[in-house]
């Protein structure tokens, strides 16, 4: 036998290795199975979606909620605000008085 003849045969008993392997072992496709999972998965997708537009709608009306209340906080801080001013001006008035003046005005504040 020549080297070629040997290779050649060498070749195609590996060729027939490879065969008989596949055929004992065939690859395993359940295709059934794998569209029964994903019919599964679509399904709980779809639940997740609803869920999903029913929490935007309540993030929805929270924002609404908490716009009213900063917009409450805001008049809030502004008429304190006034209040304070307002004081502050009593309180600077009341500063320049003397003696006196301190007396007639506690004593006429409280009749």
């Amino acid at each position: 036998m020549n080297k070629s003849t040997v290779i050649l045969s060498c070749i195609i008993a590996a060729l027939l290795l490879c065969i008989l392997y596949l055929f004992n072992n065939p690859v395993k496709s359940d295709y059934s199975k794998q569209k029964s999972t994903i019919d599964s998965l679509t399904s709980v997708i779809a639940g997740l979606e609803k869920e999903q537009i029913k929490f935007d709608s309540i993030i929805k009306g929270y924002e609404g909620r908490v716009d009213t209340l900063s917009k409450k906080v805001s008049d809030a801080n502004n008429k304190l605000e006034v209040e304070r001013k307002k004081h502050g001006k009593k309180i600077d008035h009341i500063g320049k008085l003397n003696v006196a003046q301190l007396d007639s005005f506690f004593t006429n504040r409280y009749r």
